[in-house]
């Protein structure tokens, strides 16, 4: 049988069914191809079978057998993918010309000596004998002769070659055909292994940028820095922030070594949302991952050794507040904030119930809750806008504000302090205005106050203590009432005016009825049934559009009544609460009156040295009540 038909032959009988053998070359079905171990057991078949590849593709043959491509991905568009170009038989002989591999104990490279190559041709040589009569020398038999033919080795059959001896995978092809082609000898690596891809371990990513300090100063939106404030001393979330990412761990391809066994990657390590899951936080799973959330609103910390992300309502610093410590001012949005440390002069800490354990020389504002100061305050300022004051230390040349609350004092020295009631143990040339003002010992003190209750009172060095009891302006108040009645009645003047105008221009007395029955249901003295509904509302739709032109007026004739009515209710107690009492005078002392329209409103809004030339003047009769060294005072007095 001829060479190519016996290969033909072989080829049919060795080819599975996803194996295309056409005229132009050997294909792989893709979409029918098995897996890897199987097409390596079909190219295994092959090279046991003396065959070959000719004109094999090394590069696709790999990919196909060892790759970590997708199969489909192979054919780049078409479900075909040829591997070589025909299907050949390998000879013995051929096969004896591959030999001088070496493969490494581990599997990572093989080397091959390349030297000439010597094919052996025996043939048969007769042996004669000795000369007959004729002189002709007969045959008495025939010996074998081996004869060495120079030979070249071929790249298709060194593949199948080194195969059938161990070295399956890492052939270096382009180096392989050039010592072919030019003859070179020598040993030479021929393999190598292919070591597997990295592993990625699983990962935590943030997702965002409040996770951390930040104290360089703050850039505004004009582009202006402000030194005074950094972008993130306390980070700060809001709740269902997401703050960490889990990124999935991810297993390395595997490697080979020459011989065709896998080299396994890393195992790479996975972590778990919930470690790092804290106070205040969540841990949600979805098909897009897992990720760390903030349940609720407040400040975040995370912990440097374990990774834990806490979120609570409370703040405590140990640093103090200065340009080093924090960057600047603070302005929190939590719930509690408590500082160990120094609040530096100039700094401004604003927040929810701020608590100061050391000295406080800068601005603290309150904007709910309460200021607690277990230290001093010293030459600073406390303000608190919906809360009270607590300063268990001492309060030196300050000003505190509580105009909503209680202010709570130890000993204050040469301080402002406005409050609704404010309570001193022992206050030393101080300015005080409250509405409920109890101190029990003054000295030489500026006092103002509705309701005023002093233990002790006398001078300070050169300044006498002045107590002005604020009393309500009411020849002033009722004006302010017969006012706005005036403007009540002038408003439904006019309301009622533009009404009649509106009844006028309307045809038949539907208008009229209606603006009569609206006026008693906004009163409520009048209730539309269920029944009632659907047709009353059909009535403002219609007439609806006619009432918008008083609208306004009756806007504003509500607002004046509840004026009205505020006014009224102040009239009514106006010089009934007002009191003073001083349980002893130790020098020099002076009690007064003081008529205020607006009681002790307008004093915020004054600095401190026209708040203490305003509190020091000394009245004259009958505005004075006591002026003394010595004594009791009570006003109004037991016949009052």
């Amino acid at each position: 049988m001829p060479e190519t038909a016996k290969s033909a032959e072989t080829a049919n009988s060795l080819a599975p069914s996803y194996v295309l053998l056409q005229d132009d070359g050997v294909y792989i079905h893709l979409p029918s191809a098995p897996s890897q171990d199987q097409l390596r057991q079909f190219a295994h078949r092959i090279f046991d079978n003396s065959s070959y590849f000719s004109g094999l593709d090394y590069g696709v043959f790999m990919s196909l057998l060892y790759g970590n491509e997708p199969m489909a991905q192979l054919g780049k568009g078409s479900d075909q993918l040829k591997i070589a170009d025909r299907i050949a038989a390998f000879s013995t002989e051929r096969l004896g010309l591959y030999k001088g591999l070496k493969i490494d104990p581990k599997g990572l490279q093989a080397e091959y000596l390349f030297e000439p190559v010597y094919l052996e041709i025996v043939r048969s040589e007769p042996v004669y004998g000795l000369p007959g009569p004729d002189g002709t020398s007969p045959i008495v038999k025939y010996r074998q002769v081996t004869d060495q033919i120079p030979a070249k080795l071929d790249f298709d059959e060194f593949v199948a070659a080194l195969w059938l001896k161990g070295v399956r995978f890492g052939i270096d092809a382009a180096a392989v055909r050039e010592a072919l082609q030019t003859g070179k000898t020598g040993r030479q690596v021929i393999a190598v292994h292919r070591p597997p891809t990295p592993s990625r371990d699983a990962e935590v990513r943030e997702e965002t940028d409040r996770l951390h300090q930040d104290r360089s100063p703050t850039v505004l939106p004009s582009g202006r820095t402000d030194f005074r404030k950094a972008k993130n001393r306390f980070p700060q979330v809001t709740k269902d922030t997401v703050l960490l990412r889990k990124i999935a761990r991810v297993l390395g391809e595997p490697g080979y070594r020459v011989n065709g066994t896998e080299i396994e990657p890393r195992m790479p390590k996975d972590l778990s949302l919930e470690q790092r899951a804290g106070e205040g936080t969540r841990v949600e799973h979805s098909a897009a991952g897992d990720v760390l959330m903030a349940s609720r609103d407040g400040f975040l910390s995370m912990d440097s050794h374990s990774g834990q992300v806490r979120i609570s309502t409370k703040i405590e610093n140990k640093e103090g507040i200065s340009i080093k410590a924090t960057g600047g001012d603070l302005s929190l949005d939590v719930e509690d904030f408590t500082e160990h440390g120094e609040v530096q002069e100039g700094r401004v800490v604003e927040g929810k119930n701020l608590t100061f354990r050391s000295t406080v020389f800068g601005t603290a504002v309150c904007r709910s809750g309460k200021i607690l100061m277990n230290g001093n305050l010293s030459s600073g300022r406390a303000i608190a806008i919906e809360g009270d004051i607590t300063v268990r230390g001492k309060a030196i040349n300050s000003r505190l504000e509580a105009m909503d609350g209680e202010i709570h004092l130890e000993v204050a020295e040469e301080c402002t302090i406005l409050g609704k009631s404010v309570t001193v143990a022992l206050a030393v040339n101080c300015e005080i205005i409250a509405q409920h003002l109890h101190v029990h010992a003054a000295e030489g003190c500026a006092l103002a106050g509705m309701d005023i209750h002093v233990g002790t009172s006398g001078p300070r060095k050169f300044n006498e203590t002045v107590i002005s009891i604020i009393l309500p302006d009411i020849p002033a108040l009722d004006a302010q009432i017969a006012e706005t009645r005036k403007k009540i009645d002038l408003l439904h003047g006019e309301i009622q005016a533009k009404r009649q105008r509106l009844v006028a221009t309307q045809s038949g007395d539907g208008f009229a009825n209606f603006l009569r029955l609206h006026d008693k249901v906004e009163a409520g003295t009048v209730q539309i049934s269920p029944e009632q509904q659907d047709g009353w509302e059909k009535l403002v739709a219609r007439y609806a559009p006619l009432l918008h032109t008083t609208e306004d007026l009756v806007q504003k004739l509500e607002e004046l009544k509840a004026l009205l009515a505020a006014q009224e209710a102040h009239r009514s107690t106006c010089g009934t609460t007002e009191q003073c009492e001083v349980t002893q005078v130790a020098g020099d002392t002076v009690v007064q009156t003081r008529v205020s329209g607006t009681g002790i409103d307008d004093f915020p809004s004054l600095s401190s040295q026209q708040i203490k030339v305003l509190l020091r003047e000394v009245k004259g009769a009958p505005d004075r009540i006591f002026s003394g060294s010595r004594g009791r005072v009570q006003y109004p007095g037991p016949s009052a």
